[in-house]
């Protein structure tokens, strides 16, 4: 009888030294004593832009459970993002702190070596050294598309002409005949590099506009892109601009996609004169590669600066 109880009492012992030892394996991935399960959010973040004048930007840490203050380093790589990839020395990252019963917090990362308007790679990561404060399952590294924005002097309200589609609108509460087809729109001026010219909702107004049903037919209002960067140099006239939608839908074919504005090579009617920009741009319906020409005749697309 007595052996019987001493067998029990075995087999109860270890059935609870093996339960430990199973909840210690489904803790243990998720958080160790010696680790402080730190993670990124994810491989690759969402590009970001930094101010001229504060080129800085945070960054999200995540640790797997809360506990005491934590705290602990980055290391920090940045290079040009292009093929070549060249480093770029001075850039700095500050070290982290997760507060009491946090767990959430940010590192600041500092960028004040890139130049205006260049673009780079940062990379950041966990020292090989602090690799057990990485939860496991959990992001070690992780990086970042950051640009230097220039500063934007604003100079005043433009006039924008698009003859293409507003040749029958007029908001109807302006008096000036300026504005007969035209809207207003806000510019402004890179002061790093003159020329370089931001506008902003050239076709906010239009789509928000009550549309005329029989000039409008087969078409569809969507979403305008907000702001436009053109580069203009004065001295050879020529000008250069991103593809952008003008927040109408094509419809009427078949085809329920947006109209982009897509400049092409060496046109002779994309110019700046004096405070005249022309564009004649092809109108491309979506990604189908078909569209609308308007490259031919100068000034299917007008903006006068102020």
């Amino acid at each position: 009888m007595k052996y019987i109880n001493k067998v029990s009492t075995m087999l109860s012992l270890l059935a609870v030294l093996l339960f430990a030892a199973c909840n210690t394996d489904q803790e243990g991935p998720l958080y160790t004593e010696q680790g402080a399960g730190v993670s990124f959010s994810s491989s690759a973040l969402t590009s970001t832009v930094v101010s001229p004048t504060d080129p800085s930007f945070t960054v999200d840490l995540f640790r797997a459970k809360a506990g005491a203050e934590y705290s602990g380093q980055l290391e920090i790589a940045v290079y040009t993002n292009d093929s070549k990839k060249t480093p770029i020395e001075g850039c700095t990252v500050n070290d982290y702190t997760f507060a009491a019963d946090a767990t959430m917090t940010q590192a600041v990362v500092n960028v004040s070596p890139i130049a205006i308007g260049q673009e780079v790679v940062v990379q950041l990561s966990m020292p090989e050294a602090s690799a057990a404060d990485v939860s496991v399952g959990g992001i070690a590294a992780t990086q970042i598309v950051v640009s230097k924005d220039y500063t934007w002097n604003y100079l005043g309200e433009a006039y924008f002409q698009d003859n293409f589609l507003f040749y029958w609108y007029n908001n109807g509460v302006d008096t000036d005949e300026n504005l007969m087809n035209r809207v207003k729109v806000k510019v402004y001026e890179a002061a790093e590099d003159p020329g370089r010219y931001q506008f902003h909702d050239l076709y906010k107004e239009y789509v928000n506009s009550q549309w005329d049903a029989t000039e409008m037919a087969g078409l569809q209002k969507d979403t305008p892109t907000s702001v436009v960067t053109i580069l203009t140099n004065k001295e050879t006239g020529s000008i250069t601009y991103p593809q952008f939608s003008t927040g109408v839908k094509f419809a009427s074919q078949g085809f329920n996609d947006l109209l982009y504005i897509a400049q092409t090579a060496n046109n002779p009617n994309d110019f700046i004169d004096g405070k005249t920009i022309s564009i004649a741009p092809f109108l491309l319906i979506g990604d189908t590669g078909q569209g609308f020409d308007c490259t031919n005749p100068a000034g299917a697309f007008v903006i006068t600066l102020p």
